[in-house]
């Protein structure tokens, strides 16, 4: 009916760390976009997702701000642990992945590839609503399962980025490794620039 997506993983890919990429790694990324605690701005994207949106919904309680009302269900209540079971993302194994969708989506595959949808390794954050590291520390306390790691982070100025040890040639859709030895991206925020 259109409505269930199975992805298999490459096996044998690992994260710049040296432990496995694994399924559960992209679920929890799905898991971590769809929980509002993150300050995520691209949950609706996801909204295709089975659950995505009761799950936002249930931790942003009634005024849609999971951060300003007490009436907001705890991330260990019982109803917010269904909601996130019920999320439509499930990790057959280790390398297969099984998205339900609400209905058939055409574009979902190109939705995939999108940052909101990357993995996150659960070995490191396991928890969907825990914060991510930031600040100086932020590169070190992280994991990258792409062909460049995060080796410097200035907030608000630049991100240096290095080749992965980890990765492997044939990884890459042209199969070339990295080929570049540093790269400095340096954040302008003046729209006049």
């Amino acid at each position: 009916d259109g409505k269930t997506v199975t992805v298999n993983l490459k096996e044998g890919i690992l994260w710049s760390d040296g432990d496995p990429l694994l399924a559960e790694d992209y679920v929890l990324g799905i898991t971590r976009t769809c929980n509002p605690v993150n300050a995520g701005e691209y949950q609706y994207v996801l909204t295709n997702i089975v659950g995505c949106d009761a799950y936002y919904s249930i931790l942003a309680g009634p005024d849609g701000d999971p951060d300003t009302t007490e009436d907001n269900p705890a991330p260990t209540d019982p109803s917010v642990e269904a909601a996130r079971a019920a999320l439509g993302v499930k990790a057959i194994d280790d390398t297969t992945i099984e998205f339900t969708l609400q209905n058939p989506g055409p574009t979902f595959q190109t939705l995939l590839t999108m940052w909101m949808a990357f993995p996150v390794p659960a070995h490191l954050l396991p928890d969907p609503g825990e914060a991510g590291p930031v600040g100086p520390d932020a590169p070190d306390a992280l994991a990258y399962n792409g062909p460049y790691i995060l080796t410097e982070y200035v907030e608000g100025t630049s991100a240096t980025l290095e080749p992965n040890p980890n990765w492997k040639e044939e990884y890459s859709p042209v199969g070339e490794a990295p080929t570049l030895d540093t790269l400095t991206l340096r954040f302008i925020d003046d729209f006049s620039v």
